[in-house]
């Protein structure tokens, strides 16, 4: 039907009925409307790391940088930079460890503050997997540059990102990594546009550069495949392969409605696609959400994964709130403040399942270490670590949220009064 509906707007066009260049504008908007449609799924919220828009696509940032060994914090940083290249800096920025990237959806929270009035902030939640204080201290302080900083900063993580007594791997790999080498002689990433870019090719991901350990990695061609012309064939339209004319007789009744209604749904995708360019927030492929769908369910849990207690957890090994990761918090706390950027640090939901004994007993600890500290140095702090504790469809595992957690979250700090949101961009 779609290629009937293109050549009776050829033929309109050859007979004078409509202008050629509105058939190829509504030809390129339809093709628009097929590959979104394909690629998005019943909800707005799930993960769909492949999906990219038309248009951003046609205008992406590339990431000519080093690899901080770390393919989640270099995938991140991709996206931020595309997302910033598009629309500037965030109005919020989410940090924090796996279970930030997966505890706040940047959508739902960008909807739940606009019903209070403040509409259309845009949010990232720059969440890496193994990230502590000392992590988000080096991606805010080292890794960002003052023009890609947000006007307001949630950390959502928990009592695992602060204990100083544990080894902090993501943090020593990172530091030991060619791209963190590359911070300490002044370079940053920031976002580069390639010149000449085709308006509806799209882009192979840039492969980073290689080091003599490490090999670099292939760029992935994404070209979609050639659209047909939207112009008439050299030999007329009856040099088309379809020899249509003679199969497809149409009353012009039948054929301006058809036109209308391509021209609306045109319409509609030409909004869609200035929506997204203006917000990608609204995009999941750009603003570094992990939306997950799975439910935990202790029953079936441990039939695949043992349990581990909190004694024997290295989370929490040499339990400790005194040392390089209560530095770091104060390294931020004293740079957010600097850069007048309000600081809110999230304790994010946990499972009764999850919190044995040990487990508890440092939660408390920590809780009241950050009520003492956001007192005292100045930020804020909201302890929802106990608010959905049997809520298991909320969890896709005992410490983590699922997609469906990550709303619930998201409409709870939305509905917070006292949480002061950026006021909407005029």
């Amino acid at each position: 039907m779609k290629k009937i509906n293109h050549y009776l707007l050829l033929t309109f066009a050859c007979l004078g009925i409509i202008p050629a260049p509105v058939v190829a504008q509504t030809s390129i908007l339809t093709s628009f409307q097929a590959e979104i449609n394909s690629n998005l799924s019943e909800t707005d919220f799930i993960d769909q790391t492949k999906l990219e828009n038309p248009q951003i696509a046609a205008n992406p940032s590339s990431v000519p940088f080093p690899s901080f060994d770390s393919e989640f914090l270099d995938d991140q940083l991709e996206k931020y930079l595309k997302f910033t290249a598009i629309s500037g800096p965030p109005d919020i920025l989410i940090v924090g460890s796996s279970r930030g990237v997966q505890g706040i959806d940047p959508a739902v929270l960008q909807q739940a503050i606009a019903a209070r009035g403040n509409s259309n902030l845009k949010i990232f939640n720059f969440g890496i997997n193994g990230a502590t204080a000392q992590v988000v201290e080096v991606l805010l302080r080292q890794i960002l540059t003052p023009e890609q900083l947000p006007r307001m900063i949630i950390w959502a993580d928990g009592v695992r990102a602060f204990n100083s007594g544990r080894i902090d791997r993501t943090y020593n790999a990172i530091i030991a990594s060619e791209g963190y080498q590359s911070l300490t002689t002044g370079n940053r990433p920031t976002p580069t546009k390639p010149a000449n870019t085709p308006p509806t090719s799209r882009p192979s991901k840039p492969s980073r550069p290689s080091t003599p350990s490490r090999p670099s990695t292939p760029s992935r061609p994404n070209s979609p495949p050639p659209s047909r012309p939207t112009t008439i064939p050299p030999g007329g339209l009856n040099s088309d392969p379809i020899n249509f004319l003679p199969q497809i007789p149409v009353s012009w009744a039948e054929s301006t409605g058809q036109i209308t209604q391509l021209s609306s749904d045109a319409a509609k995708t030409s909004q869609k696609i200035a929506q997204t360019q203006a917000n990608p927030t609204n995009n999941p492929a750009l603003n570094g959400f992990n939306a997950i769908s799975t439910r935990f369910n202790p029953n079936t849990y441990y039939q695949r994964f043992p349990r581990v207690a909190g004694q024997y957890d290295g989370d929490y090994a040499n339990f400790s709130l005194q040392g390089e990761q209560t530095i770091a918090l104060q390294s931020i706390v004293a740079f957010t403040k600097s850069r007048r950027i309000p600081l809110l640090v999230v304790n994010l939901p946990l499972t009764r399942d999850y919190l044995d004994p040990v487990r508890l007993r440092h939660e408390r600890q920590f809780v009241q270490f950050m009520w003492r500290t956001a007192g005292s140095a100045g930020f804020m702090f909201r302890d929802l670590s106990s608010r959905w504790l049997t809520e298991y469809n909320y969890f896709a595992d005992p410490s983590h949220l699922n997609r469906f957690g990550a709303q619930a979250v998201s409409q709870q700090l939305a509905q917070d009064r006292t949480i002061p949101w950026p006021a909407t961009r005029r």
